[in-house]
């Protein structure tokens, strides 16, 4: 079938996603690391130490999860995400929990549950990427490592771009045309 308007949204494979449409997307890709700590703790604030890039939030069943920020976009390349290995290696894994342990000392030994590799987003200029692009009912959606946060804004002006109105938000920083 066809459509008349399509919203690449499709996270690290949009750039490949709008190569084959012919469009340049202007992002490149770090490895986040995850990992699934027991902890038997509760109340640990959220944390994220800049020097490191280790970050930590609790989970509603105590365990926290503990990742690292790998720089940003000129630390970056260019990766493809389906040959990315899932594992986290161990020497990221020794610098996650050694900087959660001098962080909050009491977690203890804390022993990781679960982990996996993920691949983040950067922009040049870190923040998200969102309108549309030089074909005609092509749109995108690109964010900078944190998409989750913006999802409800870049979703409202998506709306507002495929059907014609005004979202009410200012989009002139998060235009696709600001690296043409």
């Amino acid at each position: 079938s066809r459509a008349d308007r399509v919203v690449a949204a499709a996270g690290p494979w949009n750039r490949r996603l709008l190569a084959s449409a012919g469009i340049t997307l202007h992002v490149r890709n770090t490895r986040g690391p995850m990992l699934v700590v027991g902890w038997n703790g509760h109340g640990l604030p959220a944390l994220f130490h800049e020097e490191s890039g280790v970050y930590t939030r609790q989970n509603a069943d105590g365990t926290l999860f503990v990742g690292r920020l790998p720089g940003q976009y000129a630390d970056a390349k260019v990766l493809d995400p389906d040959a990315v290995s899932n594992g986290v290696p161990d020497s990221l894994r020794d610098t996650c929990l050694s900087e959660l342990r001098r962080l909050r000392w009491d977690v203890g030994d804390a022993r990781v549950e679960q982990e996996w590799m993920g691949v983040r987003s950067h922009t040049p200029d870190g923040d998200p990427i969102i309108g549309t692009t030089g074909v005609d009912g092509l749109s995108v959606v690109a964010f900078n490592a944190n998409g989750i946060q913006y999802a409800p804004a870049a979703g409202r002006i998506l709306a507002a771009r495929v059907d014609g109105t005004d979202p009410n938000l200012p989009t002139a920083g998060v235009a696709f045309e600001r690296f043409e």
